[in-house]
């Protein structure tokens, strides 16, 4: 920047003075697409979408597969193998439930692209530590550890569709795995009565 040395400021050929100044505003920046929407709805939105592009990416990587054992005349699939598709497919469902819900509200929490980083990396150290304990605990589905991590919602999705496919649980810890993977899951959520509008939100992070 450089220091005025000449000339002056002028508006609708007049100088600026205070009566003027006293007239000036400033549009402040929204945010969002759509100011009106709750933010249960938005984000409800952009973990559906997500959601359906990765399953649809999933299947179609089965149904590729498929088309080519077809055509070599080499498909022979077990019941067994079917099952345990629709087992991984279940739980593929209920993981990205879970952690697209607890990304979704991280993002929500920073005003700014540029913290989302900062604020979903604790997330992802959980993740990588779940994944990680999840194999460890599916080398011996019968064990204890697996048997722990069933019932904790970052593992249940890693380490129960193992435990199922083996046939190493029982059935009530299935349900009640499930059950406090979806509760943990939508805990996360914004409540549907009193959801606050995306405008009330853009105003008060500015």
């Amino acid at each position: 920047m450089l220091a005025q040395d000449a000339g002056e400021v002028r508006w609708d050929g007049r100088p600026i003075d205070a009566a003027a100044r006293a007239r000036f505003g400033y549009m402040p920046e929204e945010r969002g697409l759509y100011p009106k929407m709750r933010v249960r709805d938005l984000l409800a939105g952009k973990v559906l979408g997500i959601g359906v592009v990765a399953l649809g990416q999933l299947l179609l990587i089965s149904w590729i597969g498929l088309g080519f054992a077809l055509a070599a005349g080499s498909l022979d699939v077990p019941g067994d193998a079917v099952v345990a598709l629709l087992v991984v497919l279940g739980f593929f469902v209920l993981g990205y439930a879970f952690y697209a819900a607890l990304f979704a509200v991280a993002g929500a929490l920073v005003p700014r692209q540029e913290e989302v980083q900062n604020a979903t990396t604790p997330i992802t150290v959980v993740l990588l530590a779940a994944y990680f304990l999840g194999f460890q605990a599916a080398s011996e589905p019968a064990g204890s550890l697996a048997e722990v991590l069933s019932f904790v919602p970052p593992t249940a999705a890693i380490v129960l569709p193992v435990r199922v496919i083996a046939g190493d649980v029982a059935a009530w810890q299935v349900v009640v795995g499930v059950l406090l993977l979806l509760l943990s899951a939508a805990a996360r959520w914004p409540p549907r009565r009193g959801s606050t509008p995306m405008r009330s939100c853009v105003r008060a992070a500015a």
